[in-house]
């Protein structure tokens, strides 16, 4: 046979050996490598084991150096010692977060790794029927995967925007019978909305208030109740009712101070005639009028316009009863009371259940208003509270 120069034989053929798994036959590999699906899956389990938990429980222990950081910066209060142990605590907290999170990484890199190769390993080794078992079972999982996400995706979405329309039209609901000055249902509408900083909640909650304490006649309760109240997305129209409200009501609130004025005025000049302690009396002229000296004086501490003050209390008794009353602050007469009449005894207060007996001594207070002001969520409206002093004002 003739032979080429490279000692071939002349009719033999220069192709490469061809790859068996490129040519499309079946490969399979060697007895002592063959790897099956179930022991793959073995092998992944204890890479995962190996790493992961003791990742996870640093991870978790980050939680204890960032309460520090918290706790730190909550605590800040702006000197220089306070700003050095902030510094301080939140550096070393930091420093051993980043450790944490250092080897969490690096272990985490190692189990992944792992389990990558011993992906490539059960590919290169383990027969094409079980390959091809894998990749169903893969794309299964993947596909159950998907249709989980989405569905709770889908279920979130849909239950937050549910709820969002649930309150939006309880809002807006409350806002058209506020409209239509129905002020009580509006009220409890309102008060169904679970989160009171939607929108202007709290806020419409005060308003309605104050209508319904305006329209029983309690003009302080309504007063006080819209007092401070503020509104961040009412409309410009019911913006410009609200502001024309609190016009009318601070008109109807300093007409009644100044009849109240009046009245105090005309009493005044109708003691005078009469001789008797009147209010802005100097304390020095107390024991001149005509009911003489007082028979007991009493010193205490008060509360007038919000601030502790010490008051003098004078009594005028006639046949073992109170037949006049006068209190004194900063050397005037404040506040009088005449029982010429019809003389009381004190010590006997008229009661009243709602109060607690754990109250301070309404005759501490130098008038109503103090004394609703102070205890402003106890009363139903500025004249209970008027009432009330009047019934408990003796010691």
């Amino acid at each position: 046979m003739p032979h080429t120069k490279s000692g071939r034989p002349e009719n033999a053929s220069t192709e490469a050996p061809r790859d068996p798994a490129r040519s499309g036959a079946a490969v399979f590999p060697a007895e002592e490598n063959r790897i099956t699906y179930a022991e793959y899956k073995a092998r992944r389990r204890a890479c995962f084991s190996a790493s992961v938990p003791i990742a996870a429980f640093l991870l978790l222990v980050c939680a204890f150096p960032a309460y520090i950081i918290w706790a730190a910066v909550d605590t800040f209060d702006g000197s220089g010692t306070s700003a050095f142990v902030c510094v301080l605590a939140v550096g070393i907290a930091a420093a051993v977060i980043a450790a944490l999170l250092f080897l969490a990484g690096k272990l985490l890199k190692e189990s992944f790794d792992m389990m990558k190769e011993e992906k490539k390993r059960f590919r290169r080794n383990a027969p094409p029927p079980e390959l091809r078992r894998a990749k169903r079972r893969s794309r299964v999982c993947t596909a159950a995967l998907c249709v989980l996400l989405c569905g709770a995706t889908a279920w979130l979405i849909g239950g937050k925007a549910a709820e969002a329309k649930k309150l939006n039209d309880t809002y807006t609901a409350a806002l058209a019978l506020s409209d239509q000055e129905r002020y009580t249902a509006a009220r409890e509408l309102l008060r169904s909305i679970q989160d009171e900083a939607y929108r202007d909640t709290d806020g419409l909650i005060t308003l309605c208030t104050a209508h319904i304490k305006y329209s029983s006649g309690d003009l302080y309760g309504a007063y006080y109740e819209l007092d401070g109240a503020e509104f961040r997305s009412l409309t410009e129209a019911q913006q410009k009712a609200v502001e024309t409200f609190r016009k009318e009501l601070s008109a109807a609130v300093k007409k009644k101070r100044a009849e109240a004025a009046a009245a105090q005025k005309k009493q005044i000049e109708e003691n005078i005639k009469n001789g008797v302690p009147y209010v802005g009396l100097p304390e020095s002229r107390i024991g001149g009028t005509s009911l003489g000296a007082p028979s007991v004086t009493e010193h205490d501490d008060g509360v007038l316009n919000g601030q502790r003050c010490t008051v003098t209390d004078y009594y005028w008794y006639r046949s073992g009863g109170v037949i006049f009353y006068a209190r004194c602050v900063e050397r005037k007469v404040i506040r009088v009371n005449d029982y010429r009449n019809a003389p009381i005894t004190r010590n006997k207060k008229s009661s009243s259940p709602k109060k607690s007996d754990a109250w301070p001594d309404p005759d501490d207070y130098m008038d109503a208003e103090d004394l609703y002001d102070w205890y402003y969520d106890d009363f139903y409206d500025y004249e209970e509270a008027e009432e009330y002093l009047e019934n408990h004002g003796w010691d």
